[in-house]
């Protein structure tokens, strides 16, 4: 019931299943987990069930010819059996450990470690070790960090591209993939350009970057080309599958044997397209859709984000352009306190104060207190009134002295119609009312 097909046991290492039949089923504890016995001294496998096989991907006979239980393992602490001779009892045992187990395909898979002690003979102790397969968790877990990873880079980046090439890097550092790169399509959307946002593991990946980035593609060619036609993501399991010479050259020259491609598409537009590439033969397609279900909409919410940051970035530059380059002195202030939250630089050479020492303040901090009785009561009659008002001469000391001004204050509202801010604007008509005189 709990042999692999072939050979059940070295011949040399035979012994009564029958007594140790009732102590193994209770180390094993559930049905599914894979269980190898263990001759304590030589730590030599003497017995595998069928769940390592299946877990594995080796027969029994290939484990059973493994010197030690520890060519199973890719890692594991170093004193992986130092605890389990000490244990007294059949029911004690070293609490599970996470391994990495080799499977005979050559991928990795995590697995829990679990040991049991079982005394045979005075001289004689065997091992129990139960596996359980937990990749499948691991991937879970691995995948919700790697999703708040790109997240966090995501929302720390300055810009789209900056962004890119965070993801590019945080993806290949954590699947073991060597090489990355962006691609974005011309305005015109009639070509892939590379970005010049890559990730290499060394520096031939860079000798690779150097040949790539003068490359571009149509709709439908290559890798990146099908991936920007079809709007979904793309699988390669062997590069040389496109029979160009770009792809018998990365897998000749530069030894990469798998890739994919993951665009990201936002508003029915693609506006990226992430390459990954490995020099290991993969047909994990369960990688590649679990990536691809975190990336996508990483990315196409992260255009949309950084488009509109670069839009009111604009935005701000061209208001900042109008607002600096009035004659008249500008002022913005917060409807809350009244404070002042924006100046130019006309207001700076009116009053002869610097916005650094006005920005922050109130009225009360900058000028006499009966001027700012009279500026903070025309403030409050604006913010009540909802709307423009005008006031056409009100005088105001400053550095150069008495001066006089022509005012024109209005509020500012959110959506709800509640006053954010205050705007007003300030033209000096002394020297006018001085000429009317």
């Amino acid at each position: 019931m709990y042999n692999c097909r072939g050979p059940e046991m070295k011949q040399s290492k035979l012994f009564d299943i029958s007594r140790l039949a009732g102590p193994i089923l209770e180390a094993l504890g559930e049905f599914g987990q894979g269980l190898a016995l263990i001759q304590a001294k030589s730590k030599e496998i003497v017995y595998v069930n069928e769940a390592l096989c299946r877990i594995s991907g080796f027969s029994s006979m290939e484990l059973l010819a493994f010197p030690s239980f520890t060519n199973l393992l890719n890692s594991y602490p170093p004193d992986i059996f130092s605890d389990v001779p000490a244990l007294k009892t059949i029911r004690a045992t070293v609490s599970p450990i996470d391994v990495i187990l080799l499977h005979k395909s050559g991928n990795r898979l995590h697995a829990e470690l679990a040991a049991y002690r079982l005394p045979f003979t005075k001289d004689n102790d065997y091992l129990v070790f139960l596996v359980r397969d937990i990749t499948r968790r691991k991937q879970s877990e691995d995948q919700v960090q790697l999703f708040q990873t790109i997240g966090l880079a995501v929302n720390e980046a300055p810009d789209f591209s900056s962004a890119l090439g965070m993801v590019l890097r945080k993806v290949c550092i954590a699947t073991g993939w060597e090489y990355g790169e962006a691609w974005v399509p011309d305005e015109d959307q009639s070509q892939l350009h590379f970005n010049a946002i890559w990730y290499g593991a060394d520096v031939q990946m860079d000798n690779l970057r150097k040949v790539r980035q003068n490359l571009f593609f149509h709709k439908g060619e290559g890798l990146p080309g099908r991936a920007w036609r079809d709007q979904h993501p793309q699988w390669v399991e062997d590069v040389e599958s496109d029979n160009d010479a770009m792809s018998k050259m990365m897998k000749w020259e530069f030894g990469l044997q798998s890739g994919m491609a993951i665009p990201a598409v936002t508003q029915d537009r693609v506006v990226a397209i992430l390459i990954f590439y490995v020099s290991k033969r993969h047909s994990n397609r369960e990688l590649f859709r679990d990536l691809s279900s975190i990336i996508t909409p990483q990315i196409g919410t992260l255009f949309l984000k950084k488009s509109a940051e670069e839009r009111l970035k604009e935005t701000n530059i061209f208001l900042d352009s109008i607002i600096e380059n009035i004659p008249d002195m500008v002022f913005i202030k917060d409807a809350k306190d009244l404070k002042f939250v924006r100046f130019n630089k006309a207001g700076e050479d009116l009053l002869g104060i610097s916005r650094d020492k006005m920005i922050g303040k109130t009225d009360y901090d900058l000028f006499p207190k009966e001027e700012a009785d009279f500026f903070t009561k025309k403030d409050r009659s604006v913010l009540e009134q909802g709307k423009l008002v005008e006031i056409k001469e009100e005088r105001i000391h400053t550095r150069n002295g008495v001066r006089v001004l022509h005012t024109k204050k209005i509020p500012i509202w959110n959506e709800n119609r509640k006053p954010l801010y205050l705007l007003g604007i300030s033209e000096d008509i002394t020297d006018q009312i001085k000429k009317q005189s």
